[in-house]
């Protein structure tokens, strides 16, 4: 019972199940919920409720795996909207067109898994499943420091 209540989590309902890819349905759905987290809470709040929402992820995520029969289920989405709130942590800009596009980079980073990201995937259970998550989002954080860092040069530079 416990095992298929976790895995209803993991898949965060019937959204997991949608044959219109559902890691990007799971990703949309961690930016909107990390947009009103930080317009809610401060950045160490949100870390803590970030790491708090990965590790619970990292526990469901194996419940899942174990009660779906296969590694790493495409149905499995609670990876990615536990990730998301990682994305954004302690950047100066909350806007929205923020979050849009750290929504863009997670999804490059989460599909084409470059930069050692695939290596990730080789971990037993929850762990290979939301770790490569977590890495796509701290280098998707990386990136939005850069250009949020570049606009901001030339915001000054065009003065």
């Amino acid at each position: 019972m416990a095992n298929r209540i976790l895995t209803s989590i993991a898949t965060l309902g019937i959204l997991g199940h949608s044959r219109f890819i559902p890691g990007t349905v799971g990703s949309l759905l961690g930016t909107i919920f990390s947009y009103f987290l930080f317009k809610i809470y401060g950045c160490f709040s949100v870390l803590v409720i970030g790491v708090g929402l990965v590790l619970f992820a990292v526990y469901a995520c194996s419940a899942a795996e174990r009660t779906i029969g296969c590694r790493d289920p495409s149905s499995v989405i609670l990876d990615e909207f536990a990730a998301m709130p990682l994305c954004f942590l302690f950047l100066q800009s909350r806007e929205w067109p923020v979050f849009l596009l750290g929504f863009l980079i997670f999804r490059v980073f989460d599909i084409l898994k470059p930069l050692g990201i695939k290596f990730f995937e080789k971990f037993r259970g929850g762990w290979g499943i939301v770790l490569d998550d977590v890495v796509a989002a701290c280098y998707t954080n990386v990136v939005l420091r850069m250009l949020l860092y570049l606009v901001k040069c030339r915001v000054k530079a065009d003065f």
